[in-house]
């Protein structure tokens, strides 16, 4: 009796474990079999998970039929287990939706309220906080992200039903022209105006936030700033300044082939002020040394000097041209003269200058004995014996100068003149050493070093002693001169002395 009550115990245990077993749980659930309409599709389990279910609107484990509200039933079927279940699926009846209103609205705007088509359905926000009457101020809410809201409604049978919509508050921005650029010089780079993905600018000029600077002139920029309804609008105004004539000048006049110093002398341009000189082909450039430039101009004519400056701070031209008309003048005058005293010589002079249409003045210094002190060929009548020398001046308005000298040497008529110094450089000028006298036939000159050695001779009156020895200069010092001079009548005079060699 004691193994039969064991086996009817198994025997009733495992009977009970196999009702338990054979059941349909519905969202995982197994006492309630009511589904609100919302929380369709339902999942249907059980806890062998062998078997299979059947009926309508269920495809596999999933129940999801279509012809709602009303009673189903369910069926499951596994190794020992065949059970049906009626599952009840409920309607809201009423499908709140949210009428219309703007998506988008200003944190300063009146409270708006919202409305939908159920007036049982209650706004709440996505916190789960009530709008009271569907009322948002946008004034307590943040601003610039979407903010949620639910309209729901709650049936008498427990089912909910829901429309949600989003709303997004914006503040309306203040435009801030701290940055804004008021002047602009005409030749600047296009300007890049304080930008915002907020800030939309327009007006004569702009592209997108680019302003590019063209005629002098005062432009009205507009910017609107926001998104949405939430804009403002302000204007400012923008300069665009004439750009100032770069100032240059040069400092030695206008003579060609003298150096002239040619710089740039108007405002401070800043440290990081670039220059860069162009000369003429013709002129020669001596230094350099940034604003400044020391050229020499190889010929007359317009020379034009351009300079282009970069990396400027303030509004000036980026280029300009320096002109400068340049010339030249040269003087020549007779060769140096010896004349007897009461005798008149004209010192005849030429001048060349360029261009050709320029006057120059002509200045004699000194004028004692000249017939004219401002003129080309002055006649010379000496009252005092001895040697003079004249300077002629040549100058033309622009400043150049030319200058030549002439000397004289004045005698008695029947006096000889030897010099006691000359200067044999090839110079054309007092190159010979000559005895001079208006009555002299015949000469005879022999040269003599310091150690007594003759080293030249000769009996040519228009000779002379050309500094040489052996055909070659000799140094600079003091020879002894010998000479015996003849004169119309045949009187013979000898004259010693000595002469200095200077180069």
């Amino acid at each position: 009796m004691k193994y039969l009550s064991f086996i009817v115990l198994f025997l009733s245990l495992s009977l009970h474990h196999s009702l338990a077993q054979c059941v349909i749980h519905l969202n995982g659930q197994a006492s309630n079999y009511t589904i609100c309409e919302g929380d369709l599709p339902g999942i249907l389990t059980n806890p062998t998970g062998l078997g299979t279910f059947s009926g309508p609107g269920v495809i596999g484990n999933i129940f999801n039929p279509i012809n709602i509200p009303g009673e189903f039933v369910v069926t499951y079927v596994a190794n020992g287990c065949n059970i049906s279940q009626i599952i009840t699926v409920q309607t809201v009846g009423q499908y709140p939706e949210i009428n219309p209103f703007p998506p988008i609205i200003c944190a300063n705007d009146e409270p708006i309220t919202l409305t939908g088509n159920v007036p049982a359905a209650v706004f709440t926000l996505e916190n789960g906080i009530i709008l009271p009457n569907g009322v948002l101020d946008p004034s307590l809410y943040p601003t610039g992200s979407p903010l949620i809201i639910n309209y729901s409604y709650n049936a008498p049978n427990g089912c909910v039903s829901s429309d949600q919509a989003t709303i997004t508050i914006l503040n309306i921005p203040t435009i801030d022209f701290s940055n804004f650029p008021s002047m602009v010089c005409e030749n600047a780079d296009p300007v890049e105006l304080p930008h915002s993905i907020l800030y939309t600018y327009s007006g004569t000029n702009i592209n997108d936030n680019i302003f590019t600077p063209t005629e002098p002139a005062t432009y009205t920029v507009t910017v609107t700033a926001g998104a949405g309804s939430c804009l403002t609008t302000a204007t400012a105004n923008l300069t665009v300044v004439d750009a100032a004539p770069l100032s240059i000048t040069n400092t030695n006049g206008t003579c060609a082939n003298l150096p002239d110093t040619i710089l740039y002398n108007g405002t401070n341009l800043g440290e990081n002020a670039t220059y860069t000189w162009q000369i003429p082909t013709t002129a020669q450039l001596i230094s350099i040394g940034g604003d400044t430039i020391v050229v020499d101009y190889q010929g007359s004519g317009e020379q034009i000097i351009n300079l282009t400056i970069d990396n400027t701070e303030e509004c000036v031209e980026n280029t300009a041209n320096f002109t400068i008309s340049t010339q030249q003048i040269s003087v020549n005058t007779i060769t140096d003269q010896h004349i007897n005293i009461g005798q008149t010589i004209e010192l005849t002079t030429e001048v060349e200058v360029s261009p050709p249409d320029l006057t120059p003045s002509i200045s004699w210094t000194p004028s004692t004995d000249l017939s004219c002190d401002d003129c080309l060929a002055p006649e010379y009548s000496p009252s005092i014996i001895g040697e003079h020398e004249y300077i002629v001046t040549a100058s033309l308005d622009g400043g150049c100068i030319a200058s030549d000298t002439v000397r004289v040497s004045v005698i008695f008529p029947n006096e000889v003149f030897i010099p006691n110094i000359f200067t044999p450089n090839d110079d054309s000028e007092n190159d010979n050493f000559l005895a001079f006298g208006l009555y002299t036939q015949t000469m005879n000159m022999k040269i003599f070093d310091r150690w007594g050695s003759l080293i030249f001779e000769t009996n040519n009156i228009e000779e002379g002693w050309n500094g040489t020895y052996q055909n070659r200069r000799v140094n600079t010092g003091t020879y002894i001169y010998l000479i015996t001079i003849t004169d119309e009548n045949g009187t013979q005079e000898v004259y010693q002395g000595d002469v200095t060699v200077a180069y």
